[in-house]
C-alpha cells in the first residue's frame, strides 16, 4: 500500500504486471587533459564530450529503446571546471534511469556503455562509468491482484477500485516483497 498523489484519497489503484519502475543510478566521469582557455589545442576538453553525451543519452532512448516498454535516462548532476579560463581535466555526470521490464533494463545498460564510450572517444577523451543498479522492477501478480481488488471492493466499493491504473516510473523497494 502507498500514498499516490494521481489517486484521489478513498481510492485504490492497482493492476496486474509492472506497478513501479526500476531505479538504476549511474556515475561518469569524463576525463581529457586540462589546459589554459587561451590554449585548448595543449589539452583535450572534456566539456564538449559531456555536453553531446547529454543529447546522446537521450537520442538513445527515445530512438533504441522500444516505446511500448519504455525507459527514462535522466542526466541530473553535470559538473565541470573551476573557473571561466581554463579547461578542466574532468567533467563528473550523474543520473538515474528507470525502466518497467528486466528486458529494457539490461538493454539501456548495455546501450549506456556503449554511447558512453563511442561519444567521449570521439572526442578524444576517456571515461568512468559506474552503473548501479537499484530496484528491480516491482512486478504484481495477476491472481493475487486480482484477489487483493476483489477484497479492496468489498470494503470501498467498486467505483472505488481502479484495477488499470498506468505504471509508474517512481521506484520502491515493493519489488523485493
Amino acid at each position: 500500500i502507498h500514498v499516490t498523489p494521481n489517486i484521489p484519497a478513498g481510492y485504490l489503484g492497482m493492476r496486474p504486471g509492472p506497478q513501479m519502475a526500476s531505479a538504476d543510478e549511474f556515475t561518469v566521469r569524463i576525463k581529457g587533459r586540462g589546459t589554459h582557455a587561451s590554449t585548448p589545442h595543449f589539452g583535450i576538453d572534456p566539456m564538449p564530450a559531456a555536453a553531446e553525451l547529454v543529447g546522446a543519452l537521450s537520442t538513445m532512448v527515445t530512438r533504441r529503446i522500444e516505446a511500448f516498454d519504455p525507459a527514462i535516462l535522466t542526466v541530473a548532476h553535470l559538473k565541470g571546471g573551476t573557473t571561466h579560463n581554463v579547461i578542466s581535466d574532468e567533467v563528473l555526470m550523474q543520473g538515474t534511469v528507470r525502466c518497467v521490464s528486466a528486458r529494457t533494463r539490461d538493454r539501456v545498460e548495455e546501450l549506456f556503455a556503449e554511447v558512453v564510450h563511442g561519444v567521449t572517444s570521439a572526442h578524444g577523451c576517456t571515461a568512468e562509468i559506474d552503473y548501479h543498479r537499484g530496484y528491480p522492477v516491482t512486478v504484481n501478480h495477476a491472481e493475487q491482484t486480482g484477489f487483493a481488488a476483489g477484497v479492496a471492493r468489498s470494503i470501498v466499493g467498486t467505483d472505488a477500485v481502479d484495477t488499470a491504473v498506468p505504471p509508474t516510473m517512481g521506484a520502491e523497494d515493493f519489488s523485493y516483497m
